[in-house]
């Protein structure tokens, strides 16, 4: 390995800081397919949620309730156990 003098310490700033670059490039890229991946996901979550929500119907709001207080009373409630 050939001695690295004063001359080549501008040569091997210069190679460090492209490959810091280099790499603060891929991490970007990779957080950014992250970034799309994830709302992607929210989207299909999101739109599964309104089907859902769609074929409950009217009962939503009562489900709702139901969900916040699972020992209340409810009408919805009361027709399911009878």
């Amino acid at each position: 390995m050939p001695w690295l003098g004063i001359g080549h310490l501008p040569a091997f700033a210069t190679r460090f800081a492209d490959l810091r670059e280099a790499k603060a490039r891929s991490t970007t890229e990779e957080l950014a397919k992250a970034v799309s991946l994830a709302q992607r996901d929210l989207t299909q979550a999101t739109d599964s949620l309104s089907k859902m929500e769609q074929r409950v119907g009217s009962d939503l709001a009562e489900l709702r309730i139901l969900n916040e207080s699972p020992s209340g009373d409810s009408d919805l409630r009361r027709t399911a156990s009878n």
